[in-house]
């Protein structure tokens, strides 16, 4: 056991983490990242329909912009296995709201590229390995966070004391740091889950990307480098989803093109296996008929999770703010509403 101190702690070191090292590398402040699973090894290499990372980013041209300031991109350029996207179409299924457009039409060279996750996140840790004033601590929990007057001083699941003149949690959705830092949260499920899958084609993607608005959630086909690949994510009520992930090869694919009712190009084949993956790491694969709802959940999540809103967490009477018959002609008419503390407030 040990105390260090460093001048940049951050909590996680999946995409989010690992890019803002890197964007802080240039100050030469010693930044350290922690990470509490194990290091992820390389992703997939082969081009073959089961050879491909089931879980992908659409990466804008700024976000692109964004990796070569940090000498990121090369890397993910040099593997030749980002799809770019040139023309996109969307539709609603049961109407004839439709949009498409191309990068032409916005003079850009293309509208984003198709990177699979994984790639991005090694392209990452190369980078900030060759960092001189980057540190990644991977296996290493927080343990325990106390925020002071000039620093925050933690420890870690190795035993050894961290003070840190700033410290940033990016550490996901089931956020330790935040735990830490008594930050509270209200989640609830929505009632659907997403299928990821790859897909093969006919005819060839020819770099689009297509996206169906359907009464039980959206479909998305997204182009991977490979001309006769599309990524597919497809969010489905929790029943639905079920179904269809324990459907078997052939009843899957006739599913995928009702769905896209002849607007995208015709799915012939969809890959074999189902990889859920919990704070950018995988948890879990296997066969999709092995899955349900209940399963693929507590591997997302990494508990079970109550089919119902749960009620709030916090319990307070104390209103700091109250708004009775808010109007503004033309827009809106008696609004109120009160605002109790720990409550946080969105409007639209």
């Amino acid at each position: 056991m040990q105390e260090r101190q460093v001048d940049i702690a951050i909590i996680g070191a999946g995409v989010v983490g690992l890019a803002t090292a890197l964007s802080l590398a240039p100050t030469g402040l010693q930044i350290a990242l922690f990470d509490a699973q194990p290091q992820p090894s390389a992703g997939p290499q082969g081009a073959a329909l089961n050879d491909w990372d089931r879980r992908v980013t659409a990466l804008t041209p700024e976000s692109i912009r964004f990796l070569k300031s940090l000498d990121v991109w090369p890397l993910i350029e040099e593997s030749k296995r980002g799809g770019a996207y040139t023309e996109m179409f969307v539709w609603d299924s049961e109407g004839t709201g439709q949009v498409h457009f191309t990068a032409t039409d916005l003079n850009i060279e293309s509208l984003g590229t198709i990177v699979e996750s994984s790639l991005t996140t090694q392209a990452l840790i190369s980078a900030t390995d060759a960092a001189p004033n980057l540190s990644i601590h991977w296996g290493t929990r927080l343990e325990s966070m106390d925020i002071e007057a000039e620093s925050v001083r933690f420890t870690t699941s190795s035993g050894d004391t961290v003070i840190a003149d700033m410290t940033i949690g990016a550490d996901g959705g089931r956020s330790k740091s935040r735990e830490l830092a008594g930050m509270r949260t209200r989640e609830w499920r929505y009632g659907q889950n997403a299928i990821v899958a790859t897909i093969r084609v006919e005819p060839n993607h020819s770099h689009a990307c297509w996206q169906a608005f359907l009464p039980t959630g959206p479909l998305a086909l997204l182009p991977l480098a490979s001309d006769d690949l599309c990524s597919i994510v497809w969010s489905l009520d929790d029943a639905l989803s079920d179904h269809w992930i324990q459907a078997d090869h052939d009843a899957f694919v006739a599913g995928l093109n009702r769905a896209l009712s002849g607007r995208g190009p015709q799915v012939l084949e969809v890959s074999e296996r189902v990889v859920v993956l919990r704070n950018g790491y995988k948890v879990a694969e296997g066969p999709a008929r092995e899955f349900d709802t209940t399963s693929l959940t507590r591997h997302m999540t990494g508990r079970d999770v109550p089919q119902h809103p749960p009620t709030a967490l916090m319990e307070t009477t104390e209103t700091l703010m109250q708004v009775k018959n808010l109007n503004k002609e033309g827009s809106f008419r008696n609004v109120s509403f009160d605002i109790r503390k720990g409550e946080v407030l969105g409007i639209t």
